[in-house]
C-alpha cells in the first residue's frame, strides 16, 4: 500500500511539473527542469516502478511476517487447505448499550410511503 502511495504521488507530481511548464517554439532556449526534459516518459515509467517495487519490499522487510496459523485459505497455493485459519482481528459485536433503529424503520417525520416495510 505505501509504495503505490509513493507511487503515485511520485506520478502526480511528474505530471504537475509536465502541465505547469510550457514546451518552448523550435529556436527558444528550454527553461524546463531537466528531469522533465531529459528523461523520456517511458524511462520515468519504468523508474517509477522500480521505486514502488523497492518501497514495497523495503516495507515488506520492516514489517513483522503474520503467522502462520492466520495464513490458511489467503493464499492461492492453500485456498483448498481444512486447516482452521484464525481470523487477525477477531470479529466483535457491537456494543450492548448502543441502539441502533431497526432495518425496517420509517425516516423520522415520514408518513410510510417510502418505508421498506411500512406498518
Amino acid at each position: 500500500m505505501v509504495g503505490l502511495l509513493v507511487g503515485l504521488l511520485v506520478g502526480l507530481i511528474r505530471m504537475i511539473l509536465e502541465f505547469s511548464y510550457e514546451v518552448p517554439a523550435c529556436g527558444q532556449p528550454d527553461l524546463r527542469p531537466s528531469a522533465l526534459v531529459r528523461v523520456h516518459d517511458l524511462y520515468f515509467a519504468m523508474l517509477l516502478m522500480a521505486l514502488s517495487c523497492l518501497v514495497m519490499a523495503l516495507v515488506s522487510w520492516a514489517t513483522p511476517a503474520i503467522p502462520a496459523q492466520h495464513l490458511h485459505r489467503l493464499t492461492w497455493w492453500s485456498r483448498h487447505s481444512t486447516s482452521p485459519r484464525v481470523d487477525l482481528t477477531p470479529d466483535t459485536p457491537p456494543p450492548a448499550d448502543s441502539e441502533a433503529p431497526p432495518a425496517h424503520a420509517c425516516p423520522p417525520g415520514g408518513d410510510g410511503r417510502f418505508c421498506v416495510c411500512a406498518a
